[in-house]
């Protein structure tokens, strides 16, 4: 039987190595795959979705096949402007926790332990310098399926940052990320939220801010960061924590449970952007609030 395949790439931030191999026999189709993370079936293609080191770009493969038509039990494929993003997310209240400015010694594995028991994955915007220095709370991080992204090298402003400064600051973050992960950050967080073109043109990726601010930074009150975030939040929301404070640990502990009561379900900003890739335009995110639905005549 005779088989011919055409392999699209979309583009990617780094080279992400992933293969697929297809064998037709007997008229079956057996697929043999790395790192995909979901596929379907439509009536003359297999499509295949993996997640990407940014997840604003969705790889995709999609090889014609002479295959029988999936029953309707099957999963369908999207139609063009639908979210690729798992079936149980599409359609779901989302919410992404970020952290910014960590890893801090005692505090982080402290939050991380709070996470892994509420089967909770969160972002993690870290400090360069300080990845350097405790690169095994960044590995756990990423280990236990958490994202992983910048936040600067020290925590400066960097648009006051000359050209060749901005540059090793984005690079050195990056690849102290990438030897305690082994994968580079897709995202950034610039300190502050100060950003311009020329510091988007320097990271090239995406670049990630937040749409509530408990200001945990400066009320460094559990109950106080619990209510500010349970006023504001809906969904879409990318909410901006800090894994340095006490208190904020102790407001996560708080927020889950109810945020999980009120039908929340919790991703990354990377799942995020791909549950709702309209949300990140020209490579930036504030937040993926889902198009307010037309009124009815």
């Amino acid at each position: 039987m005779k088989n011919t395949g055409l392999l699209h790439k979309t583009k990617s931030r780094a080279a992400l190595l992933l293969s697929a191999v297809f064998l037709l026999i007997g008229g079956g189709l057996f697929l043999l795959a790395a790192n995909y993370n979901s596929f379907f079936l439509t009536e003359k293609t297999v499509v295949i979705h993996n997640d990407a080191d940014s997840a604003a770009d969705i790889n995709a493969a999609s090889i014609n096949k002479s295959a029988p038509a999936p029953t309707a039990a099957e999963t369908s494929a999207p139609t063009s402007g639908e979210s690729t993003a798992p079936p149980d997310r599409r359609n779901k209240k989302l919410v992404a926790l970020t952290f910014d400015d960590g890893p801090k010694a005692e505090l982080t594995p402290k939050l991380l332990d709070v996470l892994k028991e509420q089967d909770v994955k969160a972002t993690f915007f870290e400090i360069g310098m300080y990845v350097d220095a405790m690169p095994d709370i960044t590995r756990r991080v990423a280990e236990e399926g958490h994202q992983v992204a910048s936040h600067s090298w020290r925590h400066k402003d960097l648009v006051k940052l000359t050209p060749e400064k901005l540059e090793k600051d984005i690079a050195d973050t990056s690849a102290a990320i990438k030897k305690a992960t082994g994968k580079a950050p897709a995202m950034l967080r610039p300190p502050y939220g100060s950003f311009n073109d020329a510091v988007s043109d320097a990271f090239k990726g995406t670049i990630a801010l937040w749409s509530v601010d408990p200001r945990d930074w400066s009320v460094k009150n559990a109950d106080s960061v619990y209510k500010n975030v349970m006023k504001v939040v809906k969904d879409g929301d990318i909410v901006l924590l800090h894994d340095i404070y006490p208190s904020t640990i102790a407001a996560v502990e708080k927020l889950i449970p109810t945020l999980k009561d009120k039908g929340f379900t919790f991703v990354t900003v990377e799942e995020m952007v791909a549950a709702r890739p309209e949300a990140c335009k020209n490579r930036r995110i504030y937040n993926a609030h889902p198009a307010p639905k037309a009124p009815k005549e």
